[in-house]
């Protein structure tokens, strides 16, 4: 009997004399079944010890109790792969743990497009029947309907305790500052508007230009607002066409206003700046010479401003100087009487000086133009305007720096670029090379008022760069 179980010799060993395979995977599996069965035994070996990941329900919420009162949830702090397509299906899921049973909030912000109006944006907010009709009546109080403005945002506050959601508030948000919020009261809605109140911060910054003035003040975070009353104030001595090369050295002092959180909202005074032109320097201060009457003055209490800007508009590219040149029209040579700037039509032209208007109307191969005398010896003629500013007549008096038309193409004109003269005594002068008087000059007690500033705006700028 036995005989018929012995194992022959082919059945264990190949050929070869090696054990056959399954043999081998058969004893490694019976070894690790041993190993487990060893070490595991019945289970009695590891009764003194509970699993690491066994929490009872007592304990965490005793831990939530201790460290959790408040979950704040917004539409995108959750598990998409949990939620799914929508938030609800989410918090309905995990509304009967613990953790979910404590209070939160989340918001939903709708953007007003175009056509959009403000009963319609109200039904957005989920509100029905009579809280719909309470709210949408409060907020009315508040935003008149026809302020509503692309861009403008309804801002819905939810909370949720336990199963139950409830719309704490709605906000109707103008910008960063402005908004009105409607709240529930009793049986009705209440509307009350908020203001964000601005704080004036002072900043300092030192660059080198590269390419641009504006581009290298931009990279240190300088507002174009400051950039560009750095320019209007320097207009008068520099020609920011062909005086700046590359490689000059700016700086500057200025006031932001920002929100209490650091946001910034506008840029406000040019208080100190220095523009370091091939070893030249050039600082300038901001004072008030008299009440409400502010202008930048050099150290010595040389006033920056000029009888006449050399440049009477912003931004401009210089496209043709002053001198004979092959006509772009006429097609032969003429001597060009004034500065051509190309910029883009309805860029606004400044008057060059105080003075009174002597034309504003159409004037042959000029286009719109428009003709200012400013004393006995100085006139400026500007040429192939757009259009005139609103006011601008014969016999207008005008300030320096005031807008008095924008930059067109009328005109014996190929594009759109202001053409500026200047007249001297009847004759046509160089801008850019005529030796312009000088403005006002501080002195008294007005220079030692100023001196005074001077120390102080440039110790305030470098203790901002430190």
């Amino acid at each position: 009997m036995l005989n018929n179980f012995k194992i022959k010799h082919r059945h264990l060993l190949t050929t070869t004399g090696n054990i056959r395979i399954k043999y081998v995977v058969v004893l490694a599996f019976t070894l690790v079944f041993f190993l487990w069965w060893s070490i595991s035994g019945d289970g009695t070996q590891n009764t003194t010890s509970p699993s690491p990941i066994q929490i009872t329900t007592e304990k965490t919420d005793e831990a939530i109790t201790n460290t959790q009162t408040r979950l704040t949830i917004t539409e995108n702090n959750y598990d998409p792969e949990m939620a799914g397509n929508s938030i609800t299906p989410f918090l309905t899921r995990m509304g009967n743990r613990p953790y979910f049973n404590k209070p939160y909030e989340w918001t939903k912000t709708i953007t007003v497009k175009s056509g959009d109006v403000l009963g319609l944006l109200m039904e957005e907010t989920g509100l029905s029947g009579d809280d719909y009709v309470g709210a949408t009546r409060a907020i009315k109080k508040e935003v008149d309907p026809q302020d509503i403005r692309p861009g403008h945002k309804i801002v819905i506050s939810n909370e949720r305790l336990g199963n139950t959601d409830t719309i704490k508030d709605i906000s109707y948000v103008f910008d960063s500052l402005t908004s009105v919020q409607v709240t529930p009261s009793s049986d009705t809605w209440v509307a009350e508007k908020k203001t964000r109140p601005l704080t004036i911060k002072t900043h300092a910054a030192r660059v080198s230009i590269e390419n641009s003035i504006f581009g290298s003040l931009g990279k240190a975070d300088v507002p174009d607002g400051i950039i560009n009353r750095m320019i209007t104030a320097y207009s008068w001595t520099v020609d920011f066409q062909r005086d700046i090369w590359g490689g000059e050295k700016v700086e500057v002092l200025y006031e932001t206003k920002e929100t209490d959180d650091g946001e910034y909202v506008r840029s406000n005074k040019l208080l100190y700046a220095n523009l370091k032109l091939r070893n030249k320097e050039m600082p300038i201060y901001l004072f008030e010479k008299e009440k409400g009457y502010f202008n930048y003055f050099e150290p010595d209490g040389q006033s920056i401003r000029r009888a006449l800007m050399r440049t009477p508009v912003d931004g401009a590219r210089l496209s043709s100087g002053y001198g004979s040149r092959r006509h772009p029209v006429l097609g032969y040579k003429k001597m060009h009487k004034g500065l051509d700037f190309a910029a883009p039509t309805g860029t606004p032209v400044y008057a060059a000086g105080d003075g009174t208007i002597l034309r504003a109307n159409r004037f042959s191969s000029f286009g719109n133009y428009v003709k200012i005398r400013h004393n006995d010896t100085y006139t400026t003629a500007y040429a192939h305007l757009n259009k005139f500013a609103k006011g601008i007549r014969k016999g207008t008096r005008v300030k320096q720096g005031q807008v008095i038309a924008y930059v067109g193409t009328t005109g014996r004109s190929t594009g759109p670029h202001l053409h500026y003269e200047v007249h001297k005594n009847g004759r046509h002068v160089n801008p850019h090379s005529v030796d312009l008087p000088l403005g006002d000059k501080l002195k008294g007690s007005k220079l030692t008022k100023f001196k005074a500033v001077v120390k102080k705006r440039y110790q305030e700028f470098l203790d901002l760069l430190k």
